[in-house]
C-alpha cells in the first residue's frame, strides 16, 4: 500500500483535517496475512506464539475483557491473537493477560500493498460512563490506535489515526470501526481522507459495511488505478471470501489515457460476472462529450450515439443499445484490449469496418456496405493528440474497384482524382480551403 511511503505526525489530542500541501518522505515496508492454519493449542502456560482467531479463543471459553485476556480456567493468556476484517487485520500481543503490543496490518485500497504497523501502549483512561479507552502509538508518535470499551469489557469503538510527519498535525487518514456486542466483529469501517492525499487513495470516504453475504463497500470521489475513470460514488459487493462480485458506480468520467482529457459520460455503471466469471460492464446513459479524443473520429464517423445509450462491455467486445427501444445500434470490438477498435459494426446503416494500426502515428480502415461490400478505405494520421483523415479511397460497388481519391493536406485543401474502370486517372480535381474553387 503505497501510503506507507508517508511519515506520520505526533499525536496528543485528536486534531482537525487541514490543507497544508503535503511533504512526502520515501521509506518501504509490505507485510504479508498472517497464516492461521496452525493455530496453537489453547491449553497451556507457555507463549504462543502462533496466533489465534479472537472468536476461537472466546468460543473456547476465553474473555477479553477490557482488552485483558483469560483463558477458560481464568488463567492469564500469553500469545498473540488476530482479528480480521476486508481491510484490515489486527494481531495483539499478550503477557500474563495484559496486551503489551499491536501490529496492525490495513489495506488502503484493493489494488495496492498494505501498510504495516506496530504500536506499543501509549495510554489509558477511565471513561466517566465505566468504559475505558486504551492509546497506542508508534515508536515515531506519528500514528495512533484507540481502543475503546464499554462497562462491561466489550470494544466498541477502534480508531487509527496516521499524520503527515512528527511535527506537522496534519491527518493523512483516519479509520474508525464499529463492533457488534461481542466486542470482536467488526461490522462497519469508515476511511476519511485529507483532502491533499485523496490521489494516494483513490477516494475522499471509503465505508466497509459487514452484510449477510459479505461486505458492501462505498467509496466517494473514487478514481480508477489507472486514472481513466472517476465516479462520484462507487459501491462494491464482496462476497464472504473477500472477492468482489458486484460493483454501482454513479456520474461516471471516462478520460483518455494518453491525454488524461475527459471524453465520455455515464449516469450509471454497473460491473457484474457472468457464468465464466467474466465482468460485464454497463454503462447507462453513456455519452461521448469529446469525439477529438483517442478513437473519437472514427467512432464519429462510423455512427452516431442514440438517446440514453446504454454501452455493454464483455470481454473485448463493446456493444451498444438504444436506451429506448433496447435494440442495439453498434458494436465495437478491441484487440488485446487496445484504445481503438479493430472492428466497428453500425446495424442503422448496415455497414462495418475494419481498423488496422500500421505505425503509432497511422491508423487505416476499410468500410464495406452490408457487411461484405468495399465501398471506402480511410487514411488517418496523428496530429498532436489527434487524429486526422489524410486519405479517402471510393470504391464502386458493383465492382469493387477503387473510382475517387480524395486526399487532405494541412493548408485545408484537397485534391481529388478520377479513375477508369482499368484503375488509370482520367481527372483530377484541387478544392483549395481559401475560395472552395477547383482547378483542373
Amino acid at each position: 500500500m503505497n501510503i506507507s511511503k508517508i511519515s506520520f505526525a505526533a499525536f496528543n489530542q485528536p486534531r482537525q483535517i487541514n490543507n497544508t500541501k503535503p511533504q512526502i518522505k520515501e521509506y518501504n515496508n509490505t507485510t504479508k496475512s498472517i497464516n492461521l492454519n496452525n493455530s496453537p493449542s489453547f491449553f497451556g502456560s507457555t507463549f504462543n506464539f502462533a496466533p489465534m482467531d479472537e472468536q476461537t479463543f472466546v468460543q473456547k471459553g476465553g474473555s477479553l475483557k477490557f482488552g485483558f485476556a483469560r483463558t477458560d480456567s481464568n488463567s492469564p493468556y500469553s500469545g498473540r491473537m488476530v482479528n480480521n476484517s476486508k481491510n484490515m487485520q489486527v494481531v495483539s500481543t499478550y503477557y500474563n493477560g495484559e496486551k503489551t503490543s499491536v501490529n496492525i496490518s490495513w489495506s488502503q485500497r484493493d489494488d495496492m500493498d498494505d501498510i504495516f504497523i506496530h504500536l506499543k501502549k501509549d495510554s489509558e483512561i477511565n471513561n466517566v460512563y465505566g468504559g475505558k479507552t486504551f492509546a497506542w502509538a508508534n515508536e515515531t508518535s506519528d500514528i495512533e490506535y484507540m481502543e475503546e470499551f464499554n462497562p462491561d469489557g466489550n470494544l466498541v469503538h477502534s480508531s487509527l489515526i496516521g499524520y503527515k510527519g512528527p511535527n506537522d498535525s496534519t491527518t493523512v487518514m483516519h479509520v474508525q470501526r464499529e463492533y457488534e456486542d461481542d466486542g470482536i466483529t467488526p461490522y462497519r469501517e469508515q476511511t476519511d481522507v485529507g483532502e491533499t492525499f485523496s490521489n494516494l487513495f483513490g477516494y475522499t470516504t471509503r465505508i466497509s459495511e459487514r452484510t449477510s453475504n459479505g461486505t458492501k463497500e462505498t467509496h466517494f470521489d473514487t478514481t480508477s488505478k489507472d486514472k481513466t475513470r472517476q465516479a462520484e460514488r462507487r459501491v462494491i459487493f464482496y462476497n464472504k471470501d473477500a472477492k468482489p462480485y458486484r460493483s454501482i458506480e454513479d456520474n461516471v468520467t471516462y478520460f483518455d489515457s494518453a491525454t488524461q482529457m475527459p471524453y465520455a459520460k455515464a449516469e450509471k455503471r454497473t460491473v457484474n460476472k457472468n457464468k465464466n466469471g467474466v465482468n460485464i460492464i454497463r454503462d447507462f446513459g453513456f455519452e461521448t462529450t469529446d469525439y477529438n479524443q483517442g478513437a473519437g473520429p472514427i467512432r464519429k464517423f462510423m455512427y452516431e450515439e442514440h438517446p440514453y445509450t446504454i454501452r455493454k462491455t464483455e470481454g473485448d467486445t463493446k456493444t451498444f443499445y438504444d436506451g429506448v427501444t433496447r435494440k442495439r445500434f453498434a458494436i465495437e470490438h478491441h484487440k488485446d484490449g487496445k484504445m481503438f477498435p479493430d472492428v466497428i459494426v453500425n446495424f442503422d446503416k448496415m455497414c462495418a469496418a475494419e481498423i488496422r494500426e500500421f505505425a503509432t502515428n497511422t491508423i487505416f480502415m476499410d468500410i464495406y456496405k452490408d457487411f461484405e461490400t468495399k465501398i471506402s478505405s480511410m487514411l488517418f494520421q496523428r496530429k498532436g493528440n489527434n487524429f486526422a483523415i489524410k486519405q479517402v479511397d471510393i470504391f464502386d460497388p458493383a465492382t469493387e474497384q477503387r473510382s475517387i481519391t480524395r486526399r487532405f493536406f494541412p493548408d485545408g485543401s484537397i485534391t481529388t482524382l478520377y479513375y477508369d474502370e482499368e484503375g488509370r486517372i482520367i481527372n483530377s480535381n484541387k478544392q483549395l480551403q481559401e475560395n472552395n474553387e477547383g482547378e483542373n
